[in-house]
């Protein structure tokens, strides 16, 4: 998605997901998510090219995902249910 998706939203968010890769996954996953990375800050998108940029070269670190609420990708957990 990073590197064809038809809609710039959609490569935003999916290159803003390799930042993450490159900080918190596996050594061969970092690997492969700098590499992508490295690829996109060539592009002729200038806008994209900022976005690769940035997820390559900002230290996401745990304490500053922690601290960091609007990087949260995943939902809210569901309330609890009521039973009858």
């Amino acid at each position: 998605m990073a590197t064809s998706g038809p809609d710039r939203r959609f490569r935003a968010e999916a290159i803003l997901e390799l930042g993450l890769v490159r900080a918190l996954g596996t050594p061969a996953q970092q690997e492969k998510a700098l590499s992508v990375l490295n690829w996109l800050a060539s592009s002729d998108d200038r806008i994209l090219v900022e976005m690769a940029v940035w997820s390559r070269d900002t230290k996401l670190t745990k304490e500053y995902l922690k601290d960091a609420p609007a990087l949260t990708l995943l939902p809210p957990p569901a309330p609890p249910s009521k039973s009858r």
